[in-house]
């Protein structure tokens, strides 16, 4: 499943088109939660954390 959500994750975050962190995060957080609620049916806890490489 962690492959599954990486893959939904990175399309997601892929035609995002922005590269301001506030609406990444915002983006990883809808898209993880959504993922994960689908796959467990329970509301999960997303903490989008962003690192700078």
């Amino acid at each position: 499943m962690i492959d599954q959500a990486a893959k939904v994750l990175g399309d997601d975050v892929r035609s995002l088109g922005s590269s301001n962190e506030d609406v990444v995060r915002r983006k990883v957080y809808e898209s993880l939660s959504r993922f994960w609620r689908e796959q467990l049916g329970r509301k999960p806890v997303v903490v989008p954390v962003l690192m700078e490489v």
